[in-house]
């Protein structure tokens, strides 16, 4: 995640800031997931949906989890939450366990969260790390007023706050999955 989405996703998950107006339907997105490491690409198309996001009780109860317990703390909170929608990536589906959506100056951000990772990106290299302790996957996307943006995916990763009080999102990847051509489905 790079320094300003994670920033960003301070605001969502651990402050209660003001959320974006109430959700009245399932709230679906498109993109195309890309990576790129040296001469290696790759593409995926991924769809997010969303049936209910997050209330300031849910941030508050998801915030005290990470700040108690630190990531055992969020597994076991989400581990005990219902489906709040799902992200399919390239055939493969998750569910979401939490969803959140903030108001900003030109749109709106909006973090999903799977109680599982997504997939383990550079995981049959010879140099990749162990997979254990990154047990999200999580999303961040960035859209202006019309449901068009671009996001970023964290197909597995793990999270901490550091001595400020800060969230920190680890991608278990090196290489930055964007999330291109987003879109709000109609």
């Amino acid at each position: 995640m790079s320094v300003g989405h994670a920033a960003a996703a301070v605001a969502i998950i651990v402050a209660c800031g003001a959320p974006a107006a109430a959700q009245s339907a399932v709230d679906t997105f498109t993109a195309i997931a890309s990576a790129k490491r040296g001469g290696t690409a790759a593409t995926a198309p991924v769809t997010i949906a969303v049936v209910r996001y997050a209330t300031d009780s849910d941030r508050a109860q998801v915030a005290a989890a990470l700040k108690e317990r630190g990531m055992p703390g969020v597994t076991a909170f989400l581990a005990g939450q219902a489906d709040v929608g799902y992200i399919e990536i390239g055939g493969h589906r998750q569910p979401i366990r939490y969803a959140s959506q903030m108001t900003t100056a030109s749109g709106r951000l909006v973090t999903v969260v799977t109680a599982k990772p997504l997939l383990f990106v550079g995981a049959s290299l010879p140099s990749a790390p162990p997979r254990e302790g990154f047990d999200l996957g999580i999303a961040l996307l960035d859209l202006n007023a019309a449901g068009a943006g671009t996001g970023e995916l964290a197909p597995a990763a793990k999270v901490s706050m550091d001595a400020g009080g800060a969230l920190v999102i680890t991608d278990y990847g090196s290489t930055v999955v964007w999330l291109s051509g987003l879109a709000r489905a109609k």
